[in-house]
Formats: C-alpha cells, structure tokens, sequence
C-alpha cells in the first residue's frame, strides 16, 4: 500500500487528501508515477552538449530519463526515446514480479502535448491503462 499521489494538473501532482486522512493506493498508479517522473541520475554521455548537470541522487534506483526530453525536438525520435526511458525506469516492476510486462506508448496528442500511456500486464494477466498527458512541453519543431 502506498500513500497516493494524484495528478493536480499536466505535470504537477500533490499527495491525495481524504478529509484529514492522507489516501492510499492498492494499486500500482503511485508507484508508476514515482518511477517516470522522478529524475533519475544520468551519465555525462547521456547529456546534451553543454550540458553537465546529470540531476538525480547517485544512489536511486528509481526514476527515468524523461527529463532528457525537456529540451528534445517534437518529432519521432522523442517518441521513441520517450518510450524507451519508460520501459527503462519501469523494468524493476517485471524484476520483481508485479508485473508480466510492461508496454509504454507515447504519440503527439496535440501541438506541444505528448500522451504517454503505459499498459502495465499483471502476474493474473489483466491489464491496467496509465494515461499521463503533458509530459513534455518542449521545443515545437524547433521553435
């Protein structure tokens, strides 16, 4: 059981609050959500040009790469990358047995707005849909 967290607004989420209570999820939503939008530490070769700030905490080991994607170009290739860090910083579900697979897919929703929508498959071999909207606002076609 984890303490939820809910999406306040495209980007920003907040601890769920029940009258004076704290909520709790049984689920897996908290969990996703810390693992794709918590930064994760990256290498030097991981890093644009000029840039050197590698952000995250040397000793997690959870969160993702998403935030490589800040600055990135609204094309194909940020889809796949997008992709890509999500399966990455979701692996640890599969490793542990929570989940069979994970399948994340990501696509323009509309003019600087990325869908990502991750289908988690559980060990009972239902599956559940995470939508998150606006995870990157970057750069449109380089402008």
């Amino acid at each position: 059981m984890d303490i939820a967290l809910t999406q306040i607004e495209p980007g920003l989420f907040d601890l769920s609050i029940d009258g004076p209570d704290l909520t709790t999820d049984e689920g897996m939503s908290t969990a996703i959500i810390i693992s794709l939008f918590t930064d994760t530490r990256v290498t030097a070769d991981d890093l644009p040009s000029g840039d050197d700030d590698k952000r995250g905490w040397w000793s997690d080991i959870i969160g993702s790469k998403l935030w490589l994607l800040e600055r990135a170009l609204a094309i194909k290739e940020t889809l796949d990358r997008a992709e890509s860090y999500s399966a990455e910083a979701l692996q640890w579900m599969v490793d542990i047995g929570v989940a069979r697979a994970i399948a994340p897919n990501a696509q323009w929703l509309r003019s600087g707005v990325m869908l990502l929508v991750i289908d988690v498959v559980k060990p009972n071999g239902d599956t559940a849909s995470f939508k998150f909207e606006d995870v990157w606002s970057a750069q449109i076609n380089g402008v």
